[in-house]
């Protein structure tokens, strides 16, 4: 019964009420200091009043560690997602370890969703670290139950499944699943991860894209940029952005090209994703050219070269500078 005890001080301390207070009309403050330190367990009449003072539940007291049984697992939750949004694979390995310590030591654990979650975390390594597509696809198919997609995790797992498919060049299935996700998603006013919504809507706006459907992309591009701005989000405003420029590129309107490719540089630059950044400063340096902006392309490439000296030795380095050369030389024979 010690819960009891240390539950009555982090509320009163949460609070910001001192034992003095607390006690006072109920017992001794010297009682109270006891009942805290779990050297002694307070009558009924005793625990009710402080509960009253408290204003929480004698049910809340006397029931041990659940709240602080989900508490940690939506701390877990919470940083596998914003690992997951940086591509940080090392801490989610790490998160998974705890995740399953944690299951270890309490058996009798029955929050489905939560072992759904963690076995959907060990899918994307699988993915993202082993590199077996197959693997990874065979998970994630036996996660999603019966191919129902109703609730977040389901709408997540479909997502992961619906990347390896895109990987694999599966375009038809994976455009399927996003599509049956976002409506999921839309009709869900329960989901906490607020960044669920514009995953799955750059995802499938750039199955639009491969598939050539330029008008449905930029109509799906354009309500997430509104999400975005409406939720005070960044999350893939960068990615969403230069996809846009792309699509605005084979329409042949160079200028809404130049405005979304712009709007990517500024937020990679935000975020600090030089790896995106140098990218869309080549894709707006060839806008610039074609527009008849040299002076101003040769710019572009310069900022990016210098980005890409400061990567040092990136594995993708020698490449990204390949394809600033291709690119410089390809203005210089348009000019």
């Amino acid at each position: 019964m010690d819960h009891i005890g240390k539950k009555i001080q982090e509320i009163r301390m949460k609070i910001g009420y001192s034992r003095q207070y607390v006690s006072k009309n109920i017992c001794d403050e010297s009682t109270l200091y006891r009942i805290e330190k779990s050297l002694q367990l307070p009558r009924l009449d005793v625990l009710q009043k402080i509960c009253h003072k408290l204003n929480i539940s004698v049910d809340f007291i006397l029931t041990p560690d659940l709240e602080s049984q989900f508490v940690h697992m939506d701390k877990i939750k919470k940083l596998c997602r914003e690992s997951l949004y940086q591509q940080d694979f090392d801490s989610i390995q790490y998160l998974i370890e705890e995740a399953e310590t944690f299951i270890s030591e309490h058996p009798n654990l029955e929050d489905d969703e939560f072992l759904r979650f963690v076995n959907w975390q060990k899918a994307i390594l699988i993915h993202k670290i082993e590199k077996k597509a197959d693997r990874a696809e065979t998970a994630f198919r036996k996660l999603l139950y019966k191919n129902k997609i109703i609730r977040e995790i389901d709408i997540n797992i479909a997502n992961s499944l619906a990347l390896v498919l895109i990987e694999k060049k599966e375009f038809q299935e994976a455009g399927s699943l996003l599509r049956k996700s976002l409506k999921a998603a839309e009709d869900n006013n329960l989901i906490e991860d607020k960044s669920l919504y514009p995953r799955l809507g750059y995802n499938m706006a750039y199955i639009y894209y491969i598939d050539e459907k330029y008008d449905s992309c930029l109509d799906l591009a354009h309500r997430i940029q509104y999400y975005l701005l409406a939720n005070h989000l960044l999350y893939s405003k960068g990615e969403l952005s230069h996809l846009t420029g792309i699509v605005y590129e084979k329409k042949n309107d160079l200028e809404s090209a130049s405005v979304y490719f712009s709007d990517a540089i500024s937020v990679f630059s935000l975020e600090n994703k030089n790896d995106f950044l140098i990218r869309s400063l080549r894709a707006l340096a060839e806008i610039e050219q074609k527009r008849g902006n040299s002076i101003e392309a040769t710019k572009l490439l310069d900022q990016a070269e210098e980005k890409i000296d400061r990567l040092g030795d990136h594995p993708a380095a020698e490449q990204m500078k390949t394809k600033i050369k291709h690119t410089r030389e390809r203005c210089a024979g348009e000019s």
